[in-house]
């Protein structure tokens, strides 16, 4: 030890890394199963229609528009299929970034 260094417990950085190094195996698990599901033919089935609902949602609000609903309902209407979109957009990139992670891997090996 050197003078005027302060003790560091190592049982704080033992406890630190552990829980990352099993973290990391999980996710590349889970990467991998993603990544089986989006080489399956029922994940393009299912983005299609994922796609189409989103472009009818899309419509659903040129309609009520048409329709003469009030500013506020159409103000309330857009943010929540804005919030709907964001979150279905992220399931969707969840899919693709496990796609590229199991890829990228596979280039460097």
């Amino acid at each position: 030890m050197i003078k005027g260094q302060a003790l560091r417990p190592n049982f704080l950085t033992e406890s630190l890394v552990k829980p990352e190094v099993e973290n990391e195996s999980l996710i590349q698990d889970e990467e991998k199963h993603l990544y089986a599901l989006s080489k399956h033919a029922g994940w393009k089935v299912l983005n299609d229609f994922i796609e189409s609902e989103l472009r009818t949602l899309e419509d659903a609000n040129s309609t009520a528009i048409s329709s003469g609903m009030s500013f506020e309902q159409l103000g309330y209407n857009s943010v929540v299929m804005d919030q709907v979109k964001k979150i279905v957009n992220r399931i969707r990139m969840r899919v693709q970034d496990a796609v590229e992670a199991i890829e990228k891997t596979d280039e460097n090996k």
